[in-house]
């Protein structure tokens, strides 16, 4: 169901509805978990601070991980965790049932509450809910808020009262952006999404900031109609470009080379 429906949202189990880590690269799946000798320091320090609000004096060496949920009241009710579900763009959350009935479509509300998740799929003991507070995977801004110290960035992302749709958190100013602060038109399609290249369609009567929540990362380049642009640390950990007025083609390209 997921290889049919989750796109590029991303999903995570809780329970015994855990999905190790790793394991969805084999199909392709696409999960806030990571396992690798070589990983994103802010994005650990990001999903280490979900626990508590508060940055860890330490990261582990090798692994990114929401860690594996015993306790399913645990996860929902963190309101931090939470929040990074939704800047992470965790859409779907998948639950396994052994003491349910293997015919009952039923939700859990006692665990899941209704208005946070909604039951889209199940298969016997397999549930899959959707998380309905959950963020664009990439979307357009109309302002940024500029902070440089780490646990303020921290906690102005774990805030529930941040919009975090109309304004992203960027550690340098964009030289030549004029914040929109009324509603206008605008518009961003992903055409093509690949490991290593990626390529959006944007239309808007204003100059806007396109978010997309992959890894800030050295070696990846982006292109305006096929002009290098510059590339911002976004939200902590996550990639932004300033996109003019207009109608534009936006691409990422990966190449450490």
């Amino acid at each position: 169901w997921l290889k049919g429906n989750a796109g590029i949202n991303r999903f995570f189990g809780v329970e015994d509805g855990y999905i190790d880590t790793n394991y969805a690269l084999s199909i392709p799946l696409f999960s806030p978990e990571g396992y690798d000798p070589l990983f994103v320091g802010r994005y650990g320090e990001l999903v280490g601070a979900s626990y508590n609000g508060q940055l860890k004096p330490e990261i582990p060496r090798s692994d990114v991980n929401l860690s594996k949920i015993d306790d399913v009241y645990k996860f929902t009710e963190n309101s931090y965790r939470r929040r990074l579900m939704q800047l992470l763009g965790i859409k779907y959350i998948i639950d396994k049932d052994d003491l349910g009935n293997a015919g009952d479509f039923k939700p859990e509300d006692y665990k899941f509450k209704p208005d946070l998740f909604n039951l889209v799929w199940q298969e016997g003991k397999w549930k899959i809910y959707e998380y309905k507070e959950v963020l664009p995977r990439f979307f357009l801004a109309n302002n940024y808020e500029l902070i440089t110290d780490k646990q303020q960035i921290i906690n102005r992302l774990l805030n529930s009262k941040s919009d975090l749709t109309q304004t992203l958190v960027l550690e340098e100013s964009v030289s030549g952006f004029v914040p929109k602060k009324t509603l206008d038109n605008f518009s961003v399609v992903l055409e093509k999404y690949t490991p290593n290249y990626i390529i959006f369609q944007t239309k808007s009567d204003s100059n806007k900031l396109l978010f997309l929540s992959d890894n800030y990362y050295p070696g990846w380049k982006a292109y305006i109609d096929d002009k290098e642009t510059k590339i911002y640390r976004a939200d902590y950990t996550f990639r932004a470009v300033n996109i003019p007025a207009g109608d534009h083609k936006v691409t990422f390209s990966y190449d450490l080379f």
